[in-house]
Order: C-alpha cells, then sequence, then structure tokens
C-alpha cells in the first residue's frame, strides 16, 4: 500500500514534514485499506505561512470580488460533486452511517487550520468552517 501525499501546502501535495504516516484501519476488521501522511505542527505552520504569503503577495487581495466569489463557489461544488466518494470513505474508515459521512458544504470560510479528532475528521472539519446558520452545526 502506497503512500498518499496527503497534505495540501502552497498548491502542492506532499508529505508531512516529520515523515510521519498513519495506516487507516477498518473499523470492522482493523484491515488496513490507506496509508497517510501524518501532520504535525510543522505542516499547520507551512500551511499558514503559505496562506498568509498567499494572501500578502499573491493576487487574492487584488481579485475582484465576483472573481473571488466564483472561485470559492467552485470549490464548493466540487465538495459537493465528490460527496458520495468522501461519504463512503469515511463511512468506512469511522464505521458510520453512510449519511453521516458524507460532507455538507455551506459555504466557503477562507483559511483555517483544524485540530480534528482521528474518527471523525470530516464531520469535524464541517463543524468548525460551516457558516453559522440554522443549518450549521454548533462546534
Amino acid at each position: 500500500m502506497s503512500v498518499e501525499k496527503t497534505i495540501h501546502v502552497d498548491g502542492k501535495r506532499r508529505n508531512a514534514l516529520p515523515g510521519t504516516t498513519r495506516d487507516i484501519l477498518g473499523p470492522a476488521d482493523a484491515t488496513p485499506f490507506a496509508v497517510v501522511a501524518e501532520g504535525a505542527a510543522e505542516d499547520a505552520d507551512a500551511a499558514l505561512g503559505a496562506a498568509r504569503a498567499a494572501f500578502d503577495s499573491g493576487p487574492w487581495p487584488r481579485t475582484l470580488a465576483a472573481e473571488r466569489a466564483r472561485l470559492l463557489l467552485r470549490g464548493e461544488a466540487l465538495l459537493r460533486r465528490e460527496r458520495e466518494e468522501m461519504g463512503l470513505l469515511e463511512s468506512r474508515d469511522t464505521r458510520k452511517t453512510l449519511e453521516e459521512g458524507r460532507v455538507t458544504a455551506h459555504g466557503p470560510v477562507g483559511v483555517c487550520a483544524l485540530i480534528t479528532p482521528w474518527n471523525r475528521p470530516p464531520l469535524q472539519t464541517r463543524w468548525k468552517t460551516a457558516r453559522r446558520s440554522p443549518r450549521a452545526t454548533p462546534s
């Protein structure tokens, strides 16, 4: 089983800086079904630094609001497009129902560095980044 480059920083996928990985085990039988990079504080620091540099020096602050909205909504559309596959993977990873594993996007929120538990990362990410609305789940 190959290690996926699951850390995404500065527009590139890469391994964790410390080189650490984690086997993802199916909860039903403890059979490994994926190996992922296990990020650390230095990975979060690198991501935040890249985001800050992109915001300060990149095109984003000079991009018109309509174009920003179009790009952010495209990201939301991609999440919605992959909702079923992500739901299946999350269900397999956590042994939760398919409905619990599906990602619901409520809209873009900007740069986020999140610490999520191993057993519910997509759900925790949704809770921590969803716009606050009657439909959003509180964190």
